[in-house]
């Protein structure tokens, strides 16, 4: 049984259908990877996979319990998380306290209240730890008292991915993580997300940078106008003289 099972999901806007009854499965501990031309619905479909946007028809089924119509708290405490395009980093704040935020949302606190905690208060020793954990996964722990608007843009996304390591989800949906990336932060990237995955996590990317998905997608889910056209691995996907086209133009 895949962990995440998508059925006829839709979501239009006034006349404009941006996914139009979408099917497509995530099988677990491996990279699957949403790719086609922008404004295919892949960022969408994150949306609604994570309730930042109501779908209008369909079903997600993730370990067998539905997603679709459940508050965006209730699917991170399900083991959903996410990143987003524009980060959402807390510039003026530590490495750490970022990282921390993630996980005192585990306990239904609010962003405010993270960026309040306390290091006298209960239990915070034992995050702080935590947060360090996510740190060294992603190759940051030397980094953790530094703030994050100091960091390169490829360091702050590292970030981000330490924040959902951190909120002990077992479904990490990446935007865009190679985006803005040169050669050595996608070997970095790269790493991270082999580390992810040794650790028993699965991941669903949305990601343009065709040399990356090849590297670390085992499946493709290639979407246009809102629609799945095709799915299997990234060599498939180019041999389709009709889906290159659409996507690369040629």
């Amino acid at each position: 049984m895949p962990m995440l099972e998508v059925k006829g999901l839709v979501k239009r806007f006034g006349g404009n259908v941006a996914v139009d009854h979408a099917c497509f499965t995530v099988e677990e501990k491996g990279v699957t990877c949403l790719i086609g031309p922008n404004g295919s619905g892949k960022t969408t479909i994150f949306n609604l996979l994570t309730n930042m946007l109501p779908a209008d028809e369909g079903s997600a089924l993730y370990r067998g319990g539905e997603l679709i119509g459940k508050s965006a708290s209730a699917v991170v405490k399900r083991g959903v998380v996410r990143t987003f395009q524009d980060l959402k980093l807390f510039g003026e704040f530590t490495v750490l306290q970022n990282v921390l935020i993630a996980i005192r949302g585990r306990y239904g606190e609010s962003v405010w209240q993270g960026l309040r905690y306390s290091p006298g208060a209960a239990g915070a020793k034992a995050d702080a730890g935590q947060a360090m954990e996510a740190l060294r996964v992603v190759g940051l722990e030397a980094q953790a008292g530094q703030q994050v608007r100091s960091l390169p843009y490829g360091e702050q996304k590292l970030v981000s991915l330490a924040r959902l390591y951190a909120a002990k989800a077992d479904l990490l949906l990446l935007d865009e993580p190679a985006s803005g990336m040169d050669r050595e932060g996608y070997r970095l990237l790269d790493g991270v997300i082999a580390r992810l995955l040794d650790m028993g996590k699965t991941i669903l990317l949305v990601e343009h940078n065709m040399e990356f998905v090849q590297a670390v997608a085992r499946k493709v889910v290639f979407l246009h106008r809102g629609q799945v056209l095709a799915q299997g691995t990234m060599e498939e996907i180019r041999s389709d003289k009709q889906l290159t086209e659409i996507y690369f133009g040629y």
